[in-house]
């Protein structure tokens, strides 16, 4: 299990920023007979998802892999009754899908198409479902989860690389320690030496955009943000404040 989330590489964080306008955008093109109103965090999400297959394909020169996501899905509000907001603990699952170009011969990843399977993951996280995991029979399903999960390193070859995604979106925007609310909020200091392939989403503070803190290969991240069809949505590193 480890060896999914973990690897020994040389990994760096870029912050990028998308803008209202970019995002509105991306949500149209994700749009689908099946998902007709794709949220912004499922439109970036697929977004990225597309672009770091695109760019690991350009770095190993080979045809692409199977890829898989891990997005942290708040449970609180899709509990019976629901949780509060601010109830203590990592209330959370991975809702977990997989891009395998293989099981249709085909080796485009539309972001609709993408899109489709997580949105799909993340339904599977409904109340039925989480009433599954509570008693002794939640302890089985858990175990079930994680077998599923190992069976990707055991089927398919080359194993699925990885890419875990949580928001932050409206977590801490409100948080205040007596000296007022945030200003601005970072992510992370230095990149850790071995969890591999995390994009964490936070508010802007400023025209209702988002800001994505990626961590990736070094080699596979210098490939994605020199991509035009990249960088027509996304602003790496802009100033945090014009003055």
């Amino acid at each position: 299990m480890e060896s999914m989330w973990f690897e020994e590489k040389k990994y760096v964080t870029r912050r990028f920023e998308f803008d209202a306008k970019a995002i509105a955008t991306l949500r149209e093109k994700a749009k689908s007979e099946l998902v007709p109103n794709p949220t912004r965090v499922e439109a970036l999400t697929c977004f990225l998802w597309k672009h770091a297959i695109t760019s690991a394909s350009r770095h190993g020169g080979t045809s692409r892999r199977a890829s898989a996501v891990a997005h942290a899905v708040n449970l609180r509000r899709r509990l019976k009754p629901p949780m509060p907001d601010n109830a203590i603990g990592n209330l959370f699952l991975w809702a977990t899908t997989i891009y395998n170009p293989s099981d249709t011969g085909e080796t485009t990843d539309e972001l609709c198409d993408l899109l489709q399977l997580l949105h799909e993951s993340f339904n599977g996280l409904d109340h039925d479902s989480l009433d599954a995991l509570r008693g002794e029979d939640g302890r089985r399903a858990i175990f079930e989860y994680l077998d599923q999960l190992l069976e990707w390193t055991e089927i398919l070859d080359p194993t699925p690389e990885i890419y875990s995604f949580t928001s932050w979106i409206n977590i801490l925007d409100e948080v205040d320690f007596g000296w007022g609310k945030p200003f601005w909020i970072g992510v992370m200091g230095k990149v850790g030496p071995a969890f591999r392939n995390l994009t964490v989403f936070v508010n802007t503070q400023r025209g209702n955009g988002i800001e994505a803190w990626v961590t990736m290969d070094e080699k596979q991240m210098f490939i994605m943000e020199k991509d035009p069809q990249f960088l027509a949505f996304a602003s790496p590193n802009p100033r945090i404040m014009n003055v």
